[in-house]
């Protein structure tokens, strides 16, 4: 099966609609980091609003928010789940180092120490 290569007008659109997505609600959207899916929640990093800006190539640049977030729990942080303004989860993926291929990617590495700071690696790109 081949698969649709979307033009970077195409993917700017369809990112343009889920950083809208993302800021819809209440709160501010943010990343949900845990050990495994579907397990402990460990830490979660807020984004600004709007959470996110689009770059030449359509792709999101995720914007944290200026003040830090502390790492709630102690662990190795494999999983992380975007969630919207309103709570909603929008996506997930894997959450690696700053040298690793994960959707999520940390400047202090996976392991995570309760009070600790949580930082994403910047830029910060999805879609």
């Amino acid at each position: 099966m081949s698969a649709l290569i979307p033009t970077v007008a195409h993917r700017g659109a369809r990112n343009a609609a889920t950083i809208e997505l993302l800021d819809d609600g209440p709160g501010q959207a943010a990343i949900h980091l845990y050990e495994s899916a579907g397990g402990a929640l460990l830490a979660v990093r807020k984004l600004k609003k709007p959470c996110g800006i689009l770059n030449a190539a359509g792709q999101i640049a995720l914007q944290q928010a200026d003040e830090d977030d502390l790492i709630a729990a102690g662990g190795d942080a494999a999983h992380g789940e975007l969630v919207s303004a309103s709570g909603v989860s929008v996506g997930e993926g894997s959450v690696t180092d700053g040298a690793g291929s994960g959707v999520f990617k940390l400047v202090s590495g996976t392991t995570l120490i309760a009070g600790g700071v949580l930082r994403l690696v910047e830029p910060a790109l999805l879609g």
